[in-house]
């Protein structure tokens, strides 16, 4: 149900875009996240003197500006479960952003498949989850990404309240 009211909001909101400011190019970017670990000790005996090179995040990312305060991103995340016993070399692909964007000030609106406020909060103070999981990620206590509509900014320069509140299908 949802999904059929933000599309035509989306289609809308690309038509109505304001004046186009000179065309801007794209930014295509890229992230590799991985390490090598070894076990050394573990309750669990098949995984004692493990070894290897693991993969755990790779991000490819297209930014594409589109207006003066408009602009759109595209993220694709190869990732594996990292539970030791899965293929190493068996990445699962996802598409972690895509949205449209407007900004004006310090506020902005996201439509698509933006971060969740779950996450929000916990990434700044933790500043470690795109290495390792948090443990409200660990616990599946909501998820990273949502499919909806997202208001998110600052109320004062200094940005010490700050809100981000979203309408999702999550």
């Amino acid at each position: 149900m949802f999904q059929r009211f933000l599309a035509p909001v989306l289609l809308l909101s690309l038509v109505a875009l304001p004046e186009r400011a000179p065309a801007a190019e794209g930014k295509i970017s890229g992230t590799i996240f991985g390490d090598y670990y070894a076990i050394v000790a573990n309750h669990r005996d098949s995984l004692k003197n493990q070894n290897g090179f693991w993969l755990r995040r790779i991000y490819f990312t297209y930014d594409q500006p589109l207006a003066a305060d408009w602009d759109t991103r595209f993220r694709l995340e190869a990732s594996n479960k990292g539970d030791y016993s899965a293929d190493a070399a068996a990445l699962s692909m996802t598409v972690k952003d895509a949205y449209l964007r407007w900004k004006h000030g310090s506020h902005e609106v996201l439509a698509g498949i933006s971060p969740s406020p779950t996450w929000d909060v916990i990434e700044n103070v933790w500043n470690y989850r795109s290495v390792e999981k948090t443990p409200l990620d660990l616990q599946r206590m909501g998820s990273a990404r949502e499919f909806g509509v997202a208001v998110k900014g600052s109320f004062d320069q200094a940005r010490t309240v700050r809100y981000h509140a979203m309408i999702g299908n999550g």
